[in-house]
């Protein structure tokens, strides 16, 4: 009988794909930028037939540009320092908060966030637009996704075959988390398990957590949600004979395309946190509350998962993620827990540029930039310095020692790390099944 290939857990974030040729590359500066100078037309109520332009969003980024805490700064280079999801975070304050501040005698008490009692907003705005503006929001995000997505599609057995092959070639079994909305992950994989299962006579899945939890395949867990994603079509005498006791109305099923999904959004009503406050319903998690948006399906049991093959599976992959979650961020670090010495990660980053004319050149800038580590990404540096098992990371010994265009294997053994992007990464793709095996 055939050895069952390992279990490893891999980790993806935005930065996994920012080496595909791309005429835009879908970085969080680049999305920041067009959401910010989108045009959002929104219906000017009670009119209904009358639209205007709000300028909510660019209002809301010069004004934090503006006032930012180490002082002002320049709002044409400042896309990858006021991103998008703190844009957001704001907006969704903003629509949470002007309920109190506009004292509508409809609001509910429980509707009101306790510290909206002790706050107000100067910054002028229509709080019609709030609402409309969210959505076209999300519908940019989305659509900038999707263009990649595409492109991916057409050039997964060309230029982009790399990317591909590193999946399909594995001889491990990969829970793959992404934290990414598209599907490039799946276009790879030559076969998985997401969860979702086909409904006879319906063009869109329903999520059944067992077939996921309980698969031998590879599995794909979308933690932060897909651009495949939308509402369930049944009529509502289908819904009550069919899912009403087993699922919520804040459920996500999977659609066959983008575009079926994207005629399926938007239709129901938002959450509340605890706090009270609006948690906009999207099939994309973004914004600042991502713990209270992760506990409909499938993200809840994407996150169960996700602790669970952390406990279970001793190896992990990370690609192109920024340590820009916190809940993440601690699961990731309670690995040494479960795992201690037999603990195995292969981190990929780009640290700087990814080609240098000379090594001289090269070792200035990694010093540089690991001197600056601790400040400007201290969960990465954290993370970096418990898996090697040191204090510190000392820039001087590192920048010399590590290189952007080979592995660079730890003192411990339990770190390979490669600095100079994915593409250069992926050619070594025998030596990291090899470590992950380890």
């Amino acid at each position: 009988m055939a050895e069952e290939a390992k279990r490893i857990s891999a980790v993806l974030g935005a930065g996994v794909n920012l080496d595909f040729q791309l005429a835009n590359k879908p970085s969080t500066s680049y999305i920041t930028e067009k959401v910010v100078n989108e045009s959002y037309p929104v219906i000017n109520y009670p009119d209904i037939n009358n639209k205007e332009n709000s300028s909510l969003v660019k209002d809301i980024y010069n004004t934090i540009c503006k006032r930012y805490t180490s002082g002002e700064i320049d709002p044409n280079t400042s896309y990858g320092i006021i991103h998008f999801e703190i844009i957001f975070h704001v907006l969704e304050e903003l629509y949470s908060y002007d309920k109190y501040w506009r004292v509508n005698r409809y609001h509910s008490q429980k509707d009101i966030p306790p510290f909206a009692y002790l706050t107000h907003c100067d910054l002028k705005y229509n709080s019609n637009h709030i609402w409309q503006v969210m959505e076209q929001f999300i519908k940019v995000i989305m659509s900038i996704v999707n263009e990649y997505d595409c492109e991916y599609t057409k050039n997964k057995d060309g230029i982009e075959t790399w990317y591909k092959r590193f999946w399909e070639r594995t001889p491990l079994k990969m829970d793959v988390f992404t934290f990414n909305y598209d599907t490039t992950i799946e276009q790879s994989l030559p076969e998985y398990e997401d969860g979702f299962e086909a409904i006879d006579n319906y063009q869109f899945k329903q999520m059944n957590p067992f077939a996921l939890l309980n698969s031998p395949k590879h599995t794909i867990n979308h933690l932060h949600g897909s651009i495949m994603y939308g509402e369930d079509d049944f009529s509502l005498e289908e819904k009550n004979k069919r899912n009403i006791y087993d699922y919520n109305t804040h459920d996500w099923y999977q659609w066959k395309n983008f575009a079926l999904a994207q005629q399926h959004r938007f239709r129901s009503s938002d959450q509340q946190n605890q706090a009270g406050e609006t948690i906009f319903k999207s099939p994309i998690i973004t914004g600042l509350h991502k713990t209270d948006k992760i506990v409909n399906l499938p993200f809840d049991i994407y996150r169960y998962n996700f602790n669970y093959r952390l406990m279970t599976n001793n190896a992990i992959l990370i690609a192109g993620y920024s340590f820009g979650d916190l809940y993440v961020n601690y699961e990731l670090e309670r690995m040494q827990l479960y795992h201690g010495d037999n603990w195995r990660v292969v981190l990929i980053d780009c640290w700087g540029k990814t080609s240098y004319k000379s090594r001289k050149a090269e070792i200035l800038a990694l010093d540089n930039y690991l001197a600056d580590l601790p400040y400007k990404n201290h969960q990465l540096f954290e993370f970096l310095c418990k898996v090697m098992e040191e204090g510190d990371i000392n820039h001087y010994k590192y920048s010399r020692r590590w290189k952007h265009s080979q592995p660079n294997v730890s003192d411990n053994g339990r770190l390979m790390l490669f600095i100079g992007g994915t593409k250069k990464a992926f050619r070594h793709k025998k030596e990291i099944y090899s470590f992950l095996q380890s």
